[in-house]
This record gives C-alpha cells, sequence and structure tokens, in this order.
C-alpha cells in the first residue's frame, strides 16, 4: 500500500480537530472523492462508447488501487461518503451555471486562439452542446459510478492485457478482487495530486499548531497539540515537504501581512482624521442669524391721499 495512503492515519484527528482553521481534513477529503469519482467516470464513459478499447483494463486496474486506498482510509483515518447524492456535488451537477456565459467563454476563447471571429456563433453553438450532453452523461453516471467505487472487484472473461503489456486469458466469467489488480505504478498521476494537496494541508496544520501552542495554558491541551505537531512533523517527512522552504515562505507572508497592515493603518489615520474634522464641524457653536430689518415706512404727500381717497368714493359710486 502507498506510504501516503498508509500514513494518514497519523494526522487524521490532527486534521479533524484544526479543521476548523485550516480546512484540512475537508481538503484531504475531497482530493480523494475527486480522484475516485473522476476515475470511475472515465470508466463509466468508456462503457458507453468505446467498451472494447484496451483502456478499460487499465481503467479497473486503477479503480481497483483507488478502491483500496479508499477502503484503507475509511478503516484507519478519514471516513469518505461516496453516496450517490455526494457524487453529484462532486460532479457539479448541483452547481448552479450560466451556460450562455460559460458558452461565450469558451467561443471567444476559441476565436482568440485562431485569430478570427467569424466562427463565433458556431463556437458558442457548438459549447452549448457539449455543455448539455456532458451533463447527461453525468446524470447518467451517478448511480453507476457509486456502484463501481462500493464493489470489492470485478467479473472478467476473455483476454485482458495489464499495463505492462502481460495478458490474462480468463476463459470463463471470474471474480478477480481489487487486491489482485492492485498497481501502484500506474497511479503516478493521481499521488502527484493528493502530495500537493497533503503539503498544503500539513502547511497550514503545522502554522496553526504552533499558534495554537504558543496561546494555550492549559496542560491537556499542550499536551495534545505537541502530540499533533510531532504527527505533523512526521508526516511532512513521508510526503517529502522541505522546511527551509516552508519557513522562506512564511517569512515572506509575514512580510506581505506588515506591508499590508501598514497601507491600512495609513487608510484608517487619514480616515480618523476625516471623521474627527466632521465631529469639530458638529460641535462648532452654529452663527447666530442676523436680525431682520423693518422695511422703512413710504411717506405721501396731502395731496396723494386726497387723490386715493376720492379714487376710492368713485369706484364705490360707480358699484
Amino acid at each position: 500500500m502507498n506510504a501516503l495512503i498508509n500514513s494518514l492515519s497519523l494526522i487524521a484527528d490532527a486534521a479533524e480537530y484544526l479543521d476548523r482553521s485550516t480546512s484540512a481534513a475537508w481538503r484531504i477529503r475531497a482530493a480523494l472523492t475527486n480522484m475516485a469519482v473522476w476515475s470511475a467516470n472515465s470508466y463509466v464513459w468508456l462503457e458507453e462508447n468505446q467498451p472494447d478499447s484496451e483502456r478499460m483494463h487499465r481503467d479497473r486496474i486503477k479503480l481497483s488501487t483507488i478502491r483500496c486506498w479508499l477502503r484503507d482510509c475509511n478503516t484507519s483515518s478519514f471516513a469518505l461518503d461516496l453516496t450517490p447524492g455526494n457524487v453529484r456535488k462532486t460532479l457539479g451537477l448541483e452547481r448552479i451555471t450560466d451556460p450562455h456565459e460559460d458558452a461565450c467563454r469558451i467561443a471567444r476563447a476559441k476565436c482568440m486562439q485562431t485569430r478570427n471571429a467569424a466562427n463565433f456563433a458556431k463556437y458558442y453553438q457548438s459549447a452549448l452542446e457539449l455543455a448539455e450532453a456532458r451533463k447527461q452523461q453525468h446524470e447518467r453516471a451517478v448511480e453507476r459510478i457509486a456502484n463501481i467505487l462500493s464493489d470489492h472487484g470485478w467479473t472478467l472473461e476473455g483476454q485482458m492485457f495489464d499495463a505492462r503489456g502481460y495478458d490474462t486469458i480468463y476463459e470463463t466469467p471470474t471474480f478477480v478482487s481489487d487486491e489482485d489488480l492492485v498497481d501502484e505504478d500506474l497511479m503516478e498521476t493521481e499521488i502527484d495530486k493528493l502530495s500537493d494537496t497533503l503539503a498544503n494541508a500539513l502547511e497550514a496544520m503545522y502554522v496553526e499548531v504552533d499558534n495554537q501552542l504558543a496561546a494555550a495554558i492549559v496542560t491537556a491541551k499542550i499536551n495534545r497539540l505537541a502530540g499533533y505537531k510531532v504527527a505533523i512533523e512526521q508526516m511532512m517527512s513521508i510526503v517529502g515537504v522541505d522546511k527551509a522552504v516552508l519557513a522562506r515562505r512564511q517569512v515572506q507572508l509575514e512580510a506581505q501581512l506588515e506591508a499590508e497592515r501598514k497601507l491600512l493603518d495609513g487608510k484608517a489615520k487619514t480616515l480618523d482624521e476625516q471623521i474627527a474634522e466632521q465631529m469639530a464641524a458638529m460641535q462648532a457653536p452654529e452663527p447666530a442669524p442676523e436680525p431682520i430689518k423693518p422695511e422703512p415706512k413710504v411717506k405721501t404727500t396731502a395731496a396723494e391721499r386726497k387723490a386715493a381717497r376720492e379714487a376710492r368714493l368713485a369706484a364705490k359710486a360707480a358699484a
């Protein structure tokens, strides 16, 4: 069994304990689940489209290896959910997407590659059709993938070639267990992806456990975190994480955070000054209103008063 898979039990408790702050357990489960579901989906696609392909038996061997890994994880480290519901999520069938936007993006990328926009509509329609066909294929494959991942072997008949070209002939339908088909030499790509995921998770866990150890004052918690740190360091050695590189990355990250903090402090200081100016303006006494000057009285002459009186009398008589 692969050393990475065998050693996951070292960090299982630490990953679960630190999962809220590092998402380590979630990342590792997601990597294992994606590896299993997409490998099974590739096999289902071959069943539907190329049932006589030589790749079929190669994919069976890969799936047998993956299933052995998953059973080991389920019993010793991380429990995985490989039910149809979670298979749907992994295939992206529950993700809300915009087919129009996706098709436009794909068509635009193809136009940029060909340096010609004349076929945009053609590329757009092709992308829509491909997306719909892929979705339908994933919908059909959900139950089959879940069943494949829960099996423990294959029923084989006829001549089968392994990854090295050696053939085995099964004259009658024969059940072959996963343990008899395991070949980890085929899993180089999957192991590399899993190693990258583990390295990133271990880095986050290592930094977090150091921070929590520095702040811990309860003996039980200190002992637990110290044990987790030892397990994390052992797993880092197995994965091949370079602590010197990790230390340099941490120093660079802290320098970036310090620069960002100074920038934010400068902005906050400017904002504080603006707020202080506004508060000072609000607290300043309002200027007293200017007194309203009465309008000067208009003086009239005796002749003007007499003319006005006669005008009123004439108007009354006319009425």
